[in-house]
């Protein structure tokens, strides 16, 4: 049935879309047999993880969304700019959220730099080097849920983004969104 819909002459176009992608700068993500230590086999690597994305997946459209990390960023849009995927770069970042954690991805426009990213994580207090824990968990951004949004979708600081909150599907989720009506 979605396919007799989908080719009714609506001017409506339905994509394919996976907003939440992490890269191999997630230490849970897993390159199977590739190695990615040089940056010819980053290179190729993100080659390969655009093609499967497109060819395999079908997916038209990516958000690139690593924990407090973009250094994969600029692999991932060069490889997608001849395969016909459109690479929404972004950011996740925990906030707080009373005693629990929420984490939110920021997402900006098409063609965003790394590094202006980069800067944005720097500018939530998130500084290089100091990002992670020794156990290589992401740190939280200090700021509670609703003050951290805030800054994502300001447009005075020029890179306006747009947020999602992740893991909805998580048991402390609804609990969590509860308490976020205490900050506002």
């Amino acid at each position: 049935m979605l396919s007799t819909i989908r080719r009714l002459p609506n001017g409506a176009r339905f994509y394919l879309v996976d907003l939440h992608c992490h890269t191999p700068a997630d230490q849970s993500f897993n390159c199977g047999p590739y190695p990615v230590e040089t940056e010819e086999q980053k290179q190729a690597f993100a080659k390969e993880y655009v093609r499967f994305v497109r060819n395999i997946q079908h997916v038209e459209i990516i958000g690139i969304t690593d924990h407090n990390n973009v250094s994969w960023l600029p692999y991932i849009q060069a490889a997608a700019e001849n395969e016909g995927v459109v690479v929404f770069p972004g950011v996740e970042l925990g906030a707080l959220a009373g005693q629990n954690t929420i984490h939110f991805l920021a997402l900006f426009n098409p063609g965003t730099l790394s590094k202006d990213i980069d800067h944005f994580i720097s500018s939530l207090g998130l500084m290089p080097g100091n990002r992670f824990h020794a156990d290589g968990t992401p740190r939280v951004v200090q700021k509670h849920t609703y003050e951290l949004t805030q800054c994502i979708v300001q447009i005075s600081d020029g890179l306006p983004g747009i947020v999602i909150a992740c893991h909805a599907s998580s048991l402390d989720f609804g609990q969590t969104v509860v308490d976020l009506n205490l900050y506002n």
